[in-house]
């Protein structure tokens, strides 16, 4: 919260109303945005599955901080002039325009399946894992290697499909990244239905189970709460967003994946695949 983009979000949230010192400013901003209620949730994830033992609240505090702590790189940026230096092997073109051109980032790196240096291999593991924090980075961008493996719903609802795949389970495989247990989307519909709930220890866990208690009707799945909740108009669900150019060949693509999906979801489908 020491860097110039935060101090500038912090002291543009006071507003008139601000103090001399950014701390005591930092402090109100983490009161009105109920900074508490957001660790607790991030360490109910971190928790989940885990012995709570006396080594808990130790490794939960080295997870949040080896999460957050992503370190600033620079990356070498190809330029046309060195592009076409290599390229016509030209000696002519001046010492100035062949020099490399260095950006400085704090999350992009590359999502490729050739990991070659350890340290490469590190930062794409930090960049995921601070993805799946409520805190930076906001946007992950990938291609379509991050459709499978990976997993990005702790903080994630909303998924943009910038070019669509020709087979509709690929399309599920993407969504999947988002639509899992706890996701996003259930934790903010439990939250919504029994935040006013009185709790004892955990509220999250005690939310789980007023929502399996409220939730789940005789002979229904063990997918629910944790994975769907009864429908109702005002729920929070996940978004699909298929940005499409008019007259595009994208619109009968879209039309021809969402019509073979739900053939493929239907109950006599799944029965003849299962037989076939």
């Amino acid at each position: 919260m020491n860097t110039p983009e935060a101090i500038a979000v912090v002291e543009l949230n006071s507003g008139s109303h601000a103090l001399d010192y950014h701390w005591e400013n930092l402090m109100t901003y983490g009161k009105q945005g109920n900074l508490q209620a957001v660790f607790d949730e991030y360490a109910y994830l971190l928790a989940s599955g885990r012995d709570r033992d006396q080594d808990l609240v130790t490794l939960l505090h080295t997870q949040m901080v080896d999460f957050l702590n992503i370190h600033t790189v620079s990356y070498t940026v190809d330029t046309f002039k060195r592009f076409k230096q290599r390229i016509l092997h030209n000696k002519d073109i001046h010492d100035e325009d062949s020099k490399q051109v260095k950006l400085r980032t704090h999350f992009a790196v590359a999502f490729t399946q050739d990991d070659t240096k350890e340290s490469d291999t590190q930062r794409k593991k930090n960049i995921r894992n601070a993805f799946n924090t409520p805190f930076r980075p906001f946007v992950l961008a990938t291609t379509s290697i991050g459709q499978e493996g990976l997993d990005f719903h702790n903080y994630c609802r909303k998924i943009v499909h910038w070019n669509l795949p020709h087979n509709p389970i690929d399309l599920e495989q993407r969504e999947g990244r988002i639509n899992r247990f706890q996701c996003l989307a259930i934790r903010q519909n439990v939250a919504k239905r029994y935040g006013a709930i009185t709790f004892n220890e955990d509220i999250w866990q005690e939310m789980f189970a007023k929502a399996s208690q409220k939730e789940k009707l005789p002979g229904s799945s063990d997918l629910i709460p944790y994975w769907g909740l009864r429908a109702t108009e005002d729920m929070v669900k996940i978004e699909r967003i298929v940005p499409m150019y008019p007259y595009s060949k994208d619109i009968w693509d879209y039309e021809r994946l969402i019509k073979i999906l739900s053939m493929y979801r239907t109950p006599l489908a799944k029965h003849a695949k299962k037989n076939s």
